[in-house]
This record gives structure tokens, C-alpha cells and sequence, in this order.
């Protein structure tokens, strides 16, 4: 593809080019014949993109207008019964109302749906009962009968799926291709049975979304030629072209899917990453390509290079990208950084006289998974210094030809290539003696299945692992050894090997570990003492992680789960990893345990310490799954840790003691809460200090949480205490709390009150019940202290401050009503009033020993009842809603600003009707 470049460019360029002249002219004198033609009528006009979508409107089964399709329109019928034999067709119409050419994609997605229960009790979705289809029309009156709409949706398979059309051109208004039609056919196949016979109560439903993108289009010329606006993008556009595939990448696109097979004519560049910043960290931006299961091809010599040419953060996933060429062009070049999965790279082979593809070329950083290599010359090749290519669990299939000298992974000035599994094979033939290989240079080899020679012509592997049709034994480290059985030579280091190094070594010695599968020796380290491990060393079913106090580095600890008489945990580990049914568990800490950025990720439990004598610290650490901690350890420290949820049967935390958390980040998919915390025993203390939850897109940070309590039990969020019984509010206002968070329960407020004291509701049922004596032994719920009270209910009636009181209330429901008020200065923000049994919704004295003193309600809501305003004060309700009939009794002044009874807005005109009892002498209204 070529570069753009714009009619703006080329008079810039002609522009400088004139001044350069200019320059150089100074100082000379010219004399001139002259004359002179002037024109008046030059413009200069911008031209103009426009697109319409119109749907039609069908009378008797013909067009008889069109008309637009805006964000409200339901261009499907949203009154339709939809039962089998049922069809319902819809006509588009894309028209170019600009004078420019354009090229557009029209879309239709599911935006919603409702699931429903059908007669035999199970739930069902419509869509999957529905085929739909999108039929390009000739012109903007054919249509189709129902039967002919069947028969053009034949074939198609039943389920309602996203609609994207392929990319489309469009001449400029009046030209010969300005319109194009489209009809969208739904229909219920007479196959459907009661599968789709909804039981009357739960209904199903589905919400359609059509969607139209346009863009400019390569037809208008500039100076040069018309490819100036070959890259135009728009933002939903799909994929179904080499041009679109730059174009998205170009637009900085970062996901982007492959709509169809693509054959392209210049490389795909990925450019270099810029950066993007989180609460958390900086990472560059990286942009991930799904092939889709397609097939992405070219046909490069070596001198254009490659069909992918990354420079930037690329992540290519599904799919398969192919070199056809001759002459040594490659499948994928990378010079960034970038992942591959679940993907096949070929290389083609080569015609007479010429070269082969190579399939592979890397001079930066990369990582493959589940990735299969098909070549004839070259599969994986790492070049120049820094380069660094990870295999992990690929394929290499080579062919090999005849007289070409072929290499499966192979080096070259400096790169380097780790093999971590999977099968790797070079069947050429007929290559000479020092010809042909599947290992050739600096490669590192931890496991793998290896067919074919092993060279060092490009540097000297080093094979640590793996099984081989050749004896790999020059090219192995001190200690292992190779085995011969049916499959090959075995390599391995054996247990007794990794015994020796420790026992051979001394106290604060490092011991380097290689890759391998070993058992964790038992009370064998010495106090000092740090294991180094490679990648790809596994201890596994270990009944003790007792390091004696050393530090462990780079492990993988695989379902150590223990004994029946319990292994001790006791030490330091760094950058380990802990999988399995069970990570870790069944185990005792010892006196300290600390993890540093180890991750922890079980099928059923993540950690689970069954006791512990003191103190287990993580840091920086990941978890996935359930997470249990140890009811004997005395304190858990969790700092900069990062909990991620849906990884196992269980989800959440549960805490068997004192726990801090800073800095920890929680990833649930569309919470906005942790769960599940769950506090097993009584008398602990949780803190959470600026510690976030994530979707993975957007960073809360946690103020509550959601799970079982126990007894007892206090969390704090950055200091603030919340609580889920009366007994731990008591005890927190009496150690000197000014602001308590209430979980999901029921508190009485009574004794537990002081001026300034703020509680806040952040459970879905927080409820306030006070008990008070008052008038005559008669129960009211009192407030009788200046307190701040968010997001609760209070369930019987409130009996308020002493006078001169100021109170805020938020988000309060009383359910009961408000009554017998003294309290001045008092605001109510979207609180909901109920009434009391004598029909008081809110109620003032009408005397009070201060003058003054302003109430203020905004956005509150009066369920009805009585509204009694008396005392030396004035009421201003805001933006309230009163149900009908709602009583106002009023002895002070009040304003009424915007307020509304069932939604009517309470005017001059309306306020006897609305308020028969209320005075209006005593009324302003806004």
C-alpha cells in the first residue's frame, strides 16, 4: 500500500518550492515584457461526505415512501407475535447525499434480549428460534411476498445473529450508483415447536440495532492520483480487505477481527506503540489482530520482507497468515514485541532457481503458544543481539527441499530461542551431513518432542529437557542425563542431582536450580540459603514447603497440598507460581511467611492455611479462585496484590484473622463490590487502604464489600469502620469514630449518638430502628443529637433533635414518617417519606425557643400523609414529589420550587387544587 498524501501536501510542497525561487532571485536585476488576464470567478469549495438510511414504508405489499431512520424509529414491528410461519421483512436504503464518493458498511446487532420461560418451565431465548438474513435488492420498489421471503432466507441457519455488510462503494449524489437497497428478512421456521411458546408470564423479547458507518473512498484525484484517502477509517467499520486491515491499524484501532479471507499486495505494518497510563502502572498500547479462523496471504520476495511486518505490540490470534513467495519473503516479520496464539504461520516452497519462503523472522521480542510453523527453508528464526523468541507448546512441520539447506529454529548473530514443549520435526532429506536441522544455534531447550539433527553451526544450543531422535549429550549442562528408550533419548536432571547441589552447598549460598519437575526436598535448606530456579522448575506434590527460613525464587509449585499431618510453610518466596486443584494448601505458616510477587491460582482453593503461629505477608502478588487464610495466624498483610475472580469453584476471600490490604486491586467482571469476603471467626479486623475494584476497564475504589460478616468483626476503608451489627457500632463511636459505615442489618441508634457523627448505609438493607421512650412510654425513634445519616431506612417513627439541632439527612427512607421536630438548620437530600399511624409524614412543633433556622428538602419524594410546618422557621422544598392528596398544614413560611404532585408541576393556578388545606399566604413559589 502507499503512502497518503493530500492535495493539502502538494501545495504546501509547490508553496516551498516558489519561496526557494524566490530566494534565490534576490539581488538580480530583470526587465520584463508583461501583460495581464484576471479572473474573477475562482472558488475554492470544500466538498461534502453525507450518507441518509432510509427505511421503507409498505402498503399492500408495495413501497410507497421512505422515510429516515432515526435513534427512536422501530423499523421492526415492536407489536409483532412472533409464531412459527411467521415473517416480517424490512427494506434499507443507503443513499451518498454529498458530493464526494464514499464508501460505507450497514450493520445490524442485538442490542438486548430478553429471556423467556416457555410452557414447559424452561428458559429459551427467541433468537434462537428466528433465522434472519440480509438480501442485497435491484431497486427501490421490488419486495418480496412472505413466500418469497422464505425462500430467499432458505438454507439459513436458525439463530439471530450480528449482521455486518461487507464494505461498499457509493458514487456522489445523482451519480450512477448513488443508492443502494437492502432487505432484512426475519423469519419463525413451522419447525419451531412449544421450545418458543413463552408460559404467559415471562416474556421474551429482543432489541435490534441497525447501524450505519461511512467514510471517504479512493475516487476523486488530487495532483497525484486518487489513494489519498486510501486509509480512511471509521470507528465500527469490520474488516473484509487489506486496506480496511492497515487502515484500522493506522486509525489506532486495538482489537480488530477478520471478516473474511484477505490476499494482500503490501505488507501489514504495525507501527511502534505509543503508551497509555493506569491508576496502576503504564503499559504501551497494543493493538491484538483475530484472523477469525481466516486466512491472511502474500506473495513477498525477501526484499519487501514479510505479510506482517510488526514494530509495534502485536498480539495475532486464530487464524493463518501465509508467505507464497520465492526468494525468502517471510509470514510474520517482528522487530517489536508480540504474541502469538492458537495460530499457523507458512512459508511456502520454492520454484526452480529460487529461494523458499521462511515463515518466521524475529529481531525482537516474541512469544508463541499453540502456534504450528509449516516451512521448507526456515520455521523460527531469532536474529541479532536481544532477539528472543518463546515457544511454548508449538509445532514445526518442515518439508524440506532438495538441495536447500533447512533449519526448524535456528540463530543468528546473537538472537536466541527457548522451547518450552510441543513437537518440532525436519523431515528433509537429502541435505548433506552438515545440511538440514530442527535445532540449530542458541537454542534452549527445557521440553519438547524433536525430530531431526541438532547443529551449532549458529551457536550452541543448550537442551535441558526434552526427547530427541538424535543423543543430545554434548549439548547438555553439568548433571543432567539422557536416557535411550523406544520414543528417543530422554533428558532430564534427576531429584538426585538437584539433592546433591543443595547439600552441597552452604549457608547464605545460591543454588541454581534447572528446569524440571522434581519433589521439593524436606529440611534440606539452610538458613541464608536462596534457590534459584529456572523457568520450567516444578515441585510437585510436596508435603513440605518448610524453607528453614532461605528464600525460593522462580518456582512453579504444583498441587502442594499438604498432609494429613500438616507441611510447614516457613520462609521467603519471590516470582514463584502456585497451581493445581489446590495452589496451597493444607499447610501450617511458620513464625513469618512472605510471598513477593507470586502467583496463586487453584481450581478450588488459591491459599488455605489450616493455622499459623504469626505472620504471613504477600506482596505484589496475583490470586485466582477461593482464598483461605489460616485461623491461627495472627496477621495477614496483603500489599499491591491483585485478586481476580471467576477462576475456580469459589470466589472471593475468606479471613481467619487480622488482615490489612493496601493497594490491592479486585478484577470482577461487572461488580462493583468484593466478593465474596467471608469473615470465619469473630473478633478480627479487616482494612482495605486505597484499594480499587476493576471491570478491566474501569477503577473503583472499594468502599464496601459483600459477603458473611461473623461476630464481632470491623473493616475499615482508608480508616472509616463499617460494621454489621449493633454491638461493633457501639464499640467503634465509643473508641472515637466520626464516621461509621452501616453493612447490611439492623442498628439502634439510641445512646450511640454524638454531634458530628456520620453514618453512612452501604448494604442494599440498612435499616435504623430506634427505641426511645417518649410521651408517656409511647415507642418513637429518636435522633436527638446533630448526626448525618446517608442511604438507610428507618423503620419507625423519628422523634428529631433538641432544639437547635442541625441534621443532615441522605438518601434517608422513613418509612414511618417524620415527627415532633425541635431542630433548626435541618437538610433533607432525595429522602422518601412514609407516615406514621396518625397519618404524619413530616411533622414540626409549631413552637420552637429559636427564631430562624432554615429546613431545606431537595428531591425528596412524600409518599402522602400529613405535612405539618410550624415554629420560627422557614421550609424550602426543591425539586420534591407529593402523592395526591398529600395534607399541607402550614404555620411558616415555605417555598416551593419546582416541585410536582404525580408528576404535575406545581403553579399558581393549581396549588388550591393540588393542596386544598395548604395557606397560601404563606406560599412562594418558583
Amino acid at each position: 500500500m502507499t503512502k497518503k498524501r493530500s492535495s493539502k501536501r502538494a501545495l504546501l510542497l509547490s508553496a516551498l518550492s516558489l519561496l526557494v525561487c524566490v530566494a534565490m532571485l534576490v539581488g538580480t536585476t530583470f526587465a520584463w515584457f508583461t501583460d495581464s488576464v484576471t479572473s474573477a470567478n475562482n472558488i475554492i469549495k470544500s466538498g461534502n461526505l453525507k450518507v441518509d438510511l432510509e427505511y421503507a414504508k409498505v402498503v399492500d405489499g408495495n413501497i410507497t415512501s421512505w422515510a429516515p431512520v432515526k435513534g427512536a424509529d422501530k423499523i421492526f414491528d415492536p407489536n409483532a407475535l412472533w409464531e412459527p410461519g411467521r415473517v416480517e421483512v424490512v427494506y434499507l436504503k443507503v443513499t451518498n447525499e454529498g458530493n464526494l464518493a464514499l464508501k460505507y458498511q450497514l450493520g445490524v446487532n442485538v442490542v438486548n434480549e430478553t429471556t423467556g420461560i416457555n410452557v414447559d418451565g424452561d428458559e429459551f431465548k427467541l433468537s434462537d428460534s428466528l433465522v434472519f438474513k440480509a438480501v442485497e435488492m435491484p431497486d427501490a420498489l421490488t419486495t418480496y411476498t412472505n413466500r418469497a421471503a422464505v425462500a430467499a432466507a432458505a438454507g439459513t441457519a436458525k439463530g439471530l445473529k450480528d449482521y455486518n455488510g461487507v464494505t461498499k462503494a457509493l458514487d456522489p449524489k445523482d451519480g450512477a450508483n448513488d443508492e443502494d437497497y437492502v432487505a432484512l428478512i426475519v423469519y419463525m421456521p413451522e419447525s419451531v415447536g412449544n421450545e418458543a411458546n413463552h408460559n404467559g408470564t415471562k416474556v421474551p423479547s429482543i432489541e435490534l440495532g441497525v447501524n450505519l458507518f461511512a467514510t471517504q473512498m479512493t475516487a476523486e484525484m488530487d495532483s497525484f492520483n486518487n489513494q489519498y484517502d486510501k486509509g480512511a477509517w471509521v470507528k465500527g467499520f469490520k474488516v473484509y480487505d487489506a486496506n480496511e486491515l492497515q487502515a484500522a491499524i493506522d486509525a489506532g484501532e486495538t482489537n480488530i477481527k477478520l471478516e473474511k479471507d484477505i490476499e494482500t499486495d503490501e505488507p501489514i505494518v504495525i507501527p511502534a506503540a505509543a503508551s497509555t497510563f493506569s491508576l496502576r502502572k503504564s503499559t504501551p498500547v497494543g493493538i491484538t489482530i483475530d484472523l477469525n479462523g481466516k486466512e491472511l496471504k502474500a506473495d513477498f520476495n525477501k526484499s519487501v520482507g514479510a505479510v506482517i511486518k510488526n514494530e509495534g505490540v502485536l498480539t495475532l490470534v486464530n487464524g493463518t497468515v501465509t508467505s507464497v513467495a520465492n526468494n525468502g519473503g517471510s509470514a510474520v516479520l517482528n522487530k517489536g514485541v508480540l504474541t502469538l496464539e492458537n495460530v499457523t504461520l507458512n512459508g511456502a516452497p520454492a520454484a526452480d532457481g529460487q529461494w523458499p519462503a521462511y515463515t518466521f523472522n524475529n529481531v525482537g521480542t516474541a512469544t508463541a503458544t499453540n502456534t504450528k510453523f509449516t516451512s521448507y527453508h526456515g520455521a523460527v528464526c531469532s536474529y541479532n543481539e536481544g532477539a528472543v523468541v518463546t515457544l511454548n507448546n508449538c509445532e514445526i512441520d518442515m518439508a524440506g527441499i532438495p538441495g536447500f539447506t533447512s533449519h526448524g529454529i535456528y540463530t543468528y548473530n546473537g538472537g536466541s530461542v527457548i522451547v518450552n514443549g510441543g513437537t518440532y520435526a525436519n523431515k528433509a532429506t537429502d541435505q548433506g551431513s552438515t545440511g538440514g536441522s530442527v535445532i540449530n544455534g542458541a537454542v534452549t531447550v527445557n521440553a519438547g518432542t524433536f525430530s531431526g539433527r541438532i547443529e551449532n553451526y549458529y551457536g550452541t544450543p543448550v537442551i535441558k529437557g526434552g526427547i530427541f531422535s538424535e543423543n543430545p549429550e554434548k549439548y547438555m549442562p553439568e548433571g543432567y542425563e539422557a536416557t535411550q528408550n523406544a520414543d528417543g533419548y530422554t533428558v532430564k536432571f534427576p531429584q538426585k542431582s538437584l539433592n546433591d547441589l543443595i547439600n552441597n552447598a552452604g549457608e547464605n549460598a545460591t543454588v541454581e536450580i534447572p528446569a524440571g519437575t522434581f519433589t521439593f526436598p524436606a529440611s534440606k535448606l539452610k538458613e541464608g540459603m536462596t534457590l534459584k530456579c529456572e523457568d520450567g522448575t516444578v515441585f510437585t506434590g510436596s508435603s513440605s514447603l518448610n524453607v528453614n527460613g532461605a528464600t525460593v525464587e522462580g518456582a512453579t509449585f504444583s498441587n502442594n497440598s499438604g498432609s494429613a499431618v500438616g507441611g510447614t510453610v516457613n520462609g521467603t518466596f519471590k516470582d514463584c507460581e502456585f497451581t493445581g486443584n489446590n495452589a496451597l494448601r493444607g499447610c501450617y505458616a511458620g513464625e513469618t511467611v512472605v510471598f513477593e510477587n507470586c502467583v496463586f491460582e487453584g481450581a478450588t482453593y488459591g491459599v488455605h492455611f489450616d493455622g499459623g503461629a504469626n505472620e504471613v505477608k504477600f506482596i505484589n502478588c496475583t490470586f485466582s479462585g477461593f482464598n483461605a487464610f489460616g485461623n491461627e495466624i495472627k496477621m495477614a498483610t496483603f500489599e499491591g496484590c491483585t485478586f481476580v475472580d471467576g477462576k475456580s469453584a469459589y470466589n472471593g476471600i475468606n479471613l481467619w484473622g487480622n488482615t490489612t490490604m493496601t493497594d490491592c486491586t479486585f478484577i470482577f467482571d461487572g461488580k462493583a463490590s468484593v466478593e465474596w469476603v467471608d469473615l470465619c471467626t469473630g473478633n478480627i479486623t479487616v482494612s482495605f487502604n486505597n484499594c480499587v475494584v476493576t471491570d478491566g476497564e474501569k477503577e473503583t475504589p472499594i468502599e464496601k464489600v459483600v459477603g458473611n460478616y461473623g461476630e464481632n468483626n470491623t473493616i475499615y476503608f482508608n480508616g472509616v469502620p463499617a460494621v454489621a451489627e449493633n454491638a461493633n457500632l457501639i464499640k467503634v463511636i465509643a473508641d472515637g469514630a466520626t464516621k461509621v459505615l452501616l453493612m447490611d442489618g439492623e442498628f439502634d441508634l439510641n445512646g450511640n449518638q454524638k454531634d458530628g457523627l456520620k453514618l453512612v448505609g452501604i448494604g442494599d438493607n440498612v435499616k435504623v430502628a430506634n427505641t426511645t421512650k417518649y410521651a408517656s412510654g409511647k415507642a418513637i425513634g429518636a435522633i436527638w443529637q446533630a448526626i448525618n445519616l446517608e442511604n438507610v431506612t428507618i423503620t419507625n417513627t423519628v422523634y428529631t433533635m433538641a432544639d437547635g439541632g442541625k441534621a443532615t439527612f441522605k438518601n434517608v427512607n422513613f418509612a414511618a414518617g417524620f415527627r415532633q421536630g425541635y431542630g433548626t438548620g435541618v437538610t433533607f437530600e432525595a429522602c422518601t417519606f412514609g407516615s406514621n399511624t396518625e397519618g404524619y409524614a413530616l411533622h414540626f412543633q409549631t413552637d420552637s425557643a429559636s427564631e430562624g433556622g432554615l429546613i431545606t428538602l431537595n428531591g425528596c419524594e412524600f409518599e402522602g400523609g400529613k405535612v405539618h410546618l410550624g415554629g420560627k422557621r422557614a421550609y424550602a422544598f426543591t425539586g420534591c414529589e407529593f402523592a395526591a392528596g398529600t395534607d399541607f398544614q402550614v404555620w411558616s413560611d415555605i417555598t416551593l420550587d419546582n416541585c410536582t404532585v404525580n408528576g404535575e408541576k406545581v403553579t399558581a393556578a393549581n396549588m388550591a387544587t393540588l393542596f386544598p388545606n395548604l395557606n397560601a399566604e404563606k406560599v412562594t413559589l418558583k
